[in-house]
């Protein structure tokens, strides 16, 4: 989530200073190409999903009870 709100940091600081936001592609919503920013997902596994603890979405005692 981190990269995410970085990134999402990043674009509202461009555009608050008047600059056009740098995106790293397009996507087709049916009606239009919307400029975007596509990042790299992290596959969540048994050995790296305390990332979701790290981040603040869960808890251990939530995770432990899945």
């Amino acid at each position: 989530m981190k990269l995410i709100a970085g990134e999402a940091a990043k674009l509202s600081v461009a555009l608050a200073k008047g600059e056009k936001p740098a995106f790293n592609a397009q996507y087709d919503n049916g009606k239009k190409k919307v400029d975007t920013v596509l990042l790299q997902p992290t596959l969540l596994t048994k050995s790296n999903v305390d990332v979701v603890v790290k981040d603040g979405f869960y808890t251990q005692a939530q995770l432990a009870s899945q």
